[in-house]
């Protein structure tokens, strides 16, 4: 349960409470700010965001400013304007209201589909023309920025789980087995062979007719990956198996692209013809649950508390802490000036691209490290090395906390000390290796 303390008296006492208790069970809390300006304390838990405007004695949720819970955002592919840039933010799962910007993101506004058109699955823009998936299964578009929405009929029946606009008359989707394509907004249809055992996933136009993508495959030993690519809307396919399953895929330009599956980073630089690992995640615990590129050599990938970043198209990495109050990151996006947009938890947040990346680190913080996550060391038994690692979340004054972490036997000797020093909130990993 999410604790607070406070205090009158300049810390001479303390009162405990919970806030959180009746807005629900187990919110497990990340951060939080005072708004001076606002004059309200917002609280990040497990569950949203959470506002007290009475100095913490009583906080309402906050889904957003607008009141409207997202997971999934895109960005007009083909913008007319790049600072009239259109974009839209919604819930996959079940949703009617959605947010939509006509500024790149700077301000948003709230707006809801028809009762007739069910629920929002998958949306594209380009040109400003918005295509938008909804139940799974119906294909609508609208052309005065969701005033009015016209059913396209589509030539396929199964779920539609992939959408990709790259003008605002050339877009294709993906039909599990089937690739739909339509040059013309949607009047007629290029519908190609299918192939058998072989899933469609997620696409990528680069030009009309060429596009890249991923996929899935089933044989003996379980699902696998693959890299598919077709220049003539389907007829002809060149395909690539791994051994790991594929979810994601982005294409900066006609040659250069990434993906994503099962913690790790494919790259490619012949528009899908071979792809190389470029990043692999090893560690215990974590997992990449998604990327974002802002250009061919700009890119960061999500990866639980952290991000890993690389400026220099992949030739190496950093990992960046993440100082955003969410525990995971579930969809980024860039905006066409740069500006970086990350959803988790049904939160949406912004870095704006002058302050770089991901934000500076402050010299001075108002933030204390306190409470210890210690983890299971792995591997476990061992041999003669293992791994131990532990976190220092963020909450109260200082900028470093002093730690120390040691070692002791089953008769609670002391055997080795492995860190006596101060650190920064974070996630740490050390190698403990046993001499005899």
């Amino acid at each position: 349960k999410a604790v607070q303390r406070k205090t009158t008296d300049m810390g001479e006492s303390w009162l405990q409470s919970f806030p959180l208790l009746s807005l629900g069970n187990n919110l497990y809390y990340y951060n939080s700010i005072y708004s001076a300006g606002n004059n309200a304390i917002y609280m990040f838990a497990t569950s949203g965001v959470y506002k007290s405007t009475d100095m913490g004695i009583t906080y309402t949720k906050l889904t957003s400013e607008n009141d409207v819970v997202v997971n999934n955002i895109v960005f007009d592919s083909n913008p007319v304007n790049p600072e009239y840039q259109v974009g839209i933010a919604w819930l996959k799962w079940n949703s009617k209201p959605y947010l939509i910007t006509f500024d790149g993101g700077q301000t948003w506004n709230k707006k809801s589909l028809p009762e007739n058109m069910g629920y929002i699955w998958l949306v594209g823009i380009a040109e400003d023309v918005i295509y938008m998936i909804v139940n799974q299964t119906e294909l609508f578009k609208s052309t005065d920025f969701g005033e009015t929405w016209a059913q396209l009929n589509i030539p396929v029946y199964s779920g539609l789980n992939a959408l990709s606009v790259y003008t605002k008359d050339i877009f294709v989707l993906n039909a599990y087995k089937n690739l739909v394509t339509s040059t013309d907004g949607g009047n007629t249809w290029i519908l190609g062979p299918t192939i058998g055992n072989f899933w469609l996933e997620e696409t990528d136009l680069v030009g009309a007719g060429n596009i890249v993508g991923v996929g899935s495959y089933y044989d003996s030993s379980g699902t696998r990956g693959s890299f598919y690519r077709t220049t003539d809307y389907g007829f002809s396919w060149h395909i690539t198996d791994t051994d790991k399953q594929l979810y994601e895929i982005q294409m900066l330009t006609n040659n250069i692209g990434y993906a994503l599956g099962d913690n790790r980073i494919y790259k490619t630089l012949n528009s899908g013809e071979t792809w190389d690992l470029v990043l692999a995640y090893s560690g215990y615990g974590n997992h990449y649950s998604c990327f974002a590129f802002s250009d061919s050599l700009n890119g960061l990938v999500a990866a639980a508390y952290n991000f890993r970043k690389t400026t220099n198209g992949t030739a190496t990495w950093t990992t960046e802490e993440m100082r955003i109050p969410l525990r995971g990151i579930d969809n980024m996006e860039y905006n066409a000036t740069g500006d970086l947009f990350a959803v988790g938890g049904g939160v949406m947040l912004m870095f704006p691209a002058n302050q770089g990346i991901l934000p500076e680190k402050p010299e001075k913080s108002i933030n204390i490290p306190y409470g210890f996550s210690l983890y299971q060391n792995y591997p476990n038994p061992f041999n003669l090395s293992t791994k131990i690692k532990f976190t220092i979340p963020s909450v109260v004054t200082h900028d470093r906390v002093s730690v120390q972490l040691k070692v002791y036997d089953v008769l609670g000797n002391e055997v080795a000390t492995l860190i006596n020093e101060e650190k920064h909130a974070g996630e740490y990993e050390v190698e403990f290796i046993f001499i005899k």
